[in-house]
């Protein structure tokens, strides 16, 4: 009979606890979710932000064609060996010559020098170019578009986790045993 009553309570403490645990995975869940779905959010209020100033930017920017005068050597990281950037000659519309570094490097080197490159530069501002392609106007914006893409995704996962779950996996017991079962992954 003592042994009856030192397993019901082992099996009452291990139900709360269990039942515990739950609440507190099922906070923590609700928690990372709402985390994941705000920092989507900042990140994609970011990229519109980003997107629209850029638009707004090219209809003040000048095109120019520059030439390639250096492959500027990136050191290597513990991503990707060496790469090369281009540095570009380029005039203004007043016939002042500026020099761009691109930041963007590659490896083969994406330009040989003397090529002739497209650019846009600020008119106030000539020393801000960027060179005309795809990658060259819009990675900024591709970035903070791509995260929350990723972000929100796996935030509404969490959500909908959060609140899948059962609250005592005793209470799931199908067998009519009674016995307890504590889970910690």
């Amino acid at each position: 009979m003592k042994l009856e009553n030192y397993e019901r309570t082992l099996d009452k403490t291990f139900d709360t606890f269990n039942t515990a645990y739950s609440f507190a995975r099922k906070i923590g869940y609700i928690f990372m979710s709402l985390f994941f779905m705000v920092l989507g959010g900042g990140l994609l209020v970011w990229g519109i932000s980003t997107y629209s100033d850029r638009v707004s930017s090219l209809e003040s920017y000048q095109k120019t064609t520059g030439t390639v005068v250096e492959m500027r050597e990136v050191p290597e990281t513990e991503n990707s060996g060496v790469t090369y950037a281009p540095v570009i000659k380029f005039s203004d519309e007043k016939g002042r010559e500026f020099r761009h570094s691109s930041s963007h490097s590659s490896d083969p080197p994406a330009y040989k020098i003397g090529e002739r490159v497209e650019l846009f530069y600020d008119k106030g501002d000539p020393e801000s170019a960027f060179i005309n392609s795809f990658w060259g106007k819009w990675w900024g914006t591709i970035i903070l578009f791509t995260c929350p893409a990723v972000l929100f995704p796996v935030g509404f996962w969490m959500l909908f986790s959060a609140f899948r779950r059962k609250n005592s996996p005793a209470a799931n017991d199908h067998h009519g045993n009674g016995s307890s079962y504590v889970s910690i992954a």
